[in-house]
């Protein structure tokens, strides 16, 4: 340059630092992968959970149905001595049992079944197995339910 020339500037660019791209990746140290992993694991767990926790629920519901189902079944068999003798609606303890415990089988669901006074009680219990936990070991879940029938004679809307 000479002296004389008028002055100019120039602008000034930044020095670029090139790298491979592997070299950048290089840096990361799968952290990400880690990160990752971790991430999909807990998702994994949590969608565990909430499926095999509301299918329990669902097998409980259903248990809770059977049961109610036989023990009305099983209500349902009056003393047919008593109630042609003129006397009270009661329900005849054996074919009670037996009304409910074959309601349990034709349903496929293991319980018992047994009277009390004018009640039916029958008790359900069975076993879930869980579809996503039990891969990794949790379960078999218990279903155990109880549900009651009471003989009640009704005239004109009105217990009696």
């Amino acid at each position: 340059m000479n002296r004389n020339e008028p002055h100019t500037t120039r602008p000034v660019e930044p020095v670029r630092r090139w790298c491979s791209r592997r070299d950048r990746e290089a840096d990361q140290g799968g952290s990400v992968s880690v990160w990752m992993i971790t991430a999909t694991v807990g998702l994994i767990l949590i969608v565990g959970v909430v499926l095999d926790l509301g299918s329990q629920l669902h097998a409980q519901q259903h248990a809770y149905a059977v049961a109610a189902q036989a023990a009305r079944t099983g209500g349902q068999q009056l003393d047919a001595a008593s109630v042609l003798a003129g006397g009270d609606f009661t329900v005849d303890p054996a074919a009670a049992v037996d009304a409910a415990s074959v309601f349990l089988a034709e349903s496929d669901m293991p319980g018992t079944a047994w009277v009390e006074g004018d009640q039916v009680h029958v008790a359900v219990r069975d076993t879930y197995t869980p579809q996503i936990l039990g891969r990794i070991g949790l379960g078999p879940f218990p279903v155990e339910v109880t549900a009651s029938a009471r003989l009640v004679r009704v005239v004109g809307g009105a217990e009696q």
